[in-house]
């Protein structure tokens, strides 16, 4: 942990209940954090807020005040071996994106009109299941 970046969490009172894999999902938040801290060696702020959108889905939103993503880059910076580091694979945010759709769930980067970036994730919050042949669908509460 970079000891001279900020970490502020916004969370609502009362959020639901997200069925998930905690490890696959804490891998994911790892490398958000990760790649934040790293554009960030001089300090800032991550900011971590949730909410639920219309029952359906759980946003998990993470805000850094690093330097953004240059445009060309937010293109391609979820194919694999795309890297913008001196030390890196390019795997990262391909594999967040992989577990994210596993959970039926979706994940995009977008800069923020005052300077740095943003993850957004959003997740149901209903359990995937598979029923006959293969489909899958959200199992209803």
């Amino acid at each position: 942990h970079n000891k001279r970046v900020a970490i502020d969490l916004t969370l609502p009172e009362h959020l639901p209940v997200l069925y998930a894999d905690f490890k696959q999902l804490r891998q994911v938040l790892y490398n958000c954090f990760a790649n934040s801290e790293e554009v960030m060696s001089d300090g800032g702020k991550i900011t971590i807020c949730a909410q639920e959108l219309a029952g359906e889905r759980l946003e998990l939103r993470l805000t850094d005040t690093g330097p953004g993503v240059a445009d060309d880059d937010l293109k391609l910076i979820f194919k694999k071996f795309f890297t913008t580091k001196k030390k890196g694979i390019g795997l990262g945010l391909p594999v967040c994106r992989q577990i994210v759709r596993a959970h039926n769930g979706s994940i995009t980067l977008k800069n923020n009109p005052g300077g740095g970036a943003s993850i957004i994730l959003r997740l149901p919050l209903r359990p995937l299941i598979t029923i006959g042949h293969g489909r899958r669908t959200n199992r209803a509460a």
